[in-house]
């Protein structure tokens, strides 16, 4: 078999490997944000589970990590999933890879979710009232009344979900990232996303 042959083959195998996964990412698409759970993945594309209704032929953006960008059209969609096909095909040893660690050998951080509202922020016997930035399993970022000292314990209140123990990692111009302690559960998160697109919803019809 000659080296363009060889080539041929190996790319026809990596289009037909799929690989089973259980990764949390953001979906975006016309009406917004969201989070899915991405169930196996191949160079050309996945397979999804969504919370959200969508349309076939929908074209979406995927985020499994911060940075990460895969463009793609809903091509079949079935009992809450979806099965998505990259406009270009991606190199699945690296997706591997770079989906468990960064490249410095940290843990990958949660997608992150545009969100709005307010929320409150204890620190000893203050308490402030913050505007949400985003927010993902593993922390938070909000805007900040006035500066609050980096590895600051604090507790976090946010309608409609527990209060959270959080530590402040950073602050600039304003805001301020928290990372909880005790992270918030998928299912949990999926669930106070939804609840917050079906009151936005309301407000927007009445």
């Amino acid at each position: 078999m000659d080296a363009a042959a060889k080539a041929g083959d190996e790319h026809r195998q990596s289009e037909r490997q799929v690989v089973t996964v259980r990764w949390v990412a953001k979906l975006t698409a016309a009406n917004g944000q969201e989070l899915c759970l991405i169930r196996n993945i191949s160079a050309g594309g996945v397979m999804a589970n969504v919370y959200s209704s969508h349309e076939l032929g929908e074209k979406i953006s995927l985020e499994i990590r911060s940075g990460q960008q895969l463009d793609g059209e809903i091509m079949w969609m079935r009992d809450g999933c979806i099965g998505v096909h990259f406009f270009s095909d991606v190199d699945i040893a690296e997706m591997l890879k770079t989906a468990s660690s960064d490249r410095k050998g940290l843990r990958v951080r949660p997608p992150r979710i545009e969100v709005y509202g307010s929320a409150n922020i204890k620190v000893g016997s203050r308490t402030y009232c913050v505007d949400l930035c985003d927010l993902s399993q593993g922390g938070v970022k909000v805007t900040l009344p006035e500066p609050i000292e980096p590895g600051n314990e604090v507790v976090v209140s946010i309608t409609g979900l527990e209060d959270r123990k959080s530590l402040i990692r950073w602050q600039r111009n304003g805001r301020a990232g928290l990372s909880f302690v005790r992270p918030i559960s998928f299912e949990l998160l999926v669930e106070w996303l939804s609840a917050q697109l079906n009151a936005d919803s309301i407000v927007s019809e009445s």
